[in-house]
């Protein structure tokens, strides 16, 4: 099994650098698309269904399903490395050298005591996971964005008439028939309901969000504003 990129340092930049760049694409569909609806993703939210050349509903349902992955390792990892921080005795003198020489912002020389090191571990420990928490809440944010996106563009491929929707299409995205309608209708009920069963069981802590509970509140709403929509039938 692969290690955990979020364990290095470098490793965590290259995934800080990777979130960024994909929560500022989540945060440009959802500028776009926010005065004037027009549909940025393709209706199929089954990946077989997708065509190469746009991002689809299954685009963003891997996205949230990956995130909520990412949260709770990122979670793990920033607890044991707060943990550590604490307590750098339970470090080796190998991990701490290992630590300390993989930072690129420690010029770090190999005659610093036991104590010296504990004291810079402890420091980068607690720097680590300190930018993993900003990680993750911006990791959040970006999963409200997708649920809106996800909510928003279900709405508009079932509910509103295939006429109007044409007028609203932009580039190569083509509406979904009737047909399609209800194949989109029959995948969402099977790719959803574990998806919103993760999310219902989402908690936030208030060291992780200044408001905590507004942003839960905020996700259990689209939470049941998706399951209203497609799932009527399904008990989750």
């Amino acid at each position: 099994q692969p290690a955990d990129v979020t364990h290095t340092v470098f490793g965590q930049q290259a995934s800080e650098l990777v979130d960024s760049i994909v929560q500022n694409a989540i945060a440009y569909a959802q500028a776009v698309t926010e005065r004037s609806f027009r549909p940025a993703f393709s209706w199929s939210i089954e990946h077989s269904r997708e065509a190469d050349y746009t991002p689809s509903l299954a685009t963003l349902v891997a996205f949230v399903r990956r995130s909520l992955a990412q949260i709770e390792r990122g979670r793990r990892t920033r607890d044991e490395k707060l943990r550590l921080a604490k307590n750098p005795n339970e470090m080796s003198t190998a991990d701490m050298r290992k630590l300390i020489h993989a930072s690129p912002h420690v010029d770090c020389s190999d005659d610093l005591s036991a104590q010296q090191m504990r004291a810079l571990a402890s420091v980068l420990l607690e720097q680590q996971g300190k930018s993993i928490n900003r990680s993750l809440t911006g990791l959040v944010a970006a999963v409200e964005q997708a649920l809106v996106l996800l909510w928003r563009h279900l709405s508009f491929f079932i509910s509103i008439d295939s006429g109007e929707q044409q007028q609203s299409v932009r580039g190569s995205l083509t509406m979904p028939s009737q047909q399609e309608k209800d194949t989109l209708r029959s995948d969402a009920s099977i790719e959803l309901p574990p998806l919103l069963t993760l999310l219902a069981g989402l908690k936030l802590s208030n060291e992780e969000f200044a408001t905590a509970s507004n942003h839960m509140s905020f996700i259990q709403m689209l939470v049941r504003s998706i399951k209203d929509l497609v799932l009527r039938d399904i008990s989750i």
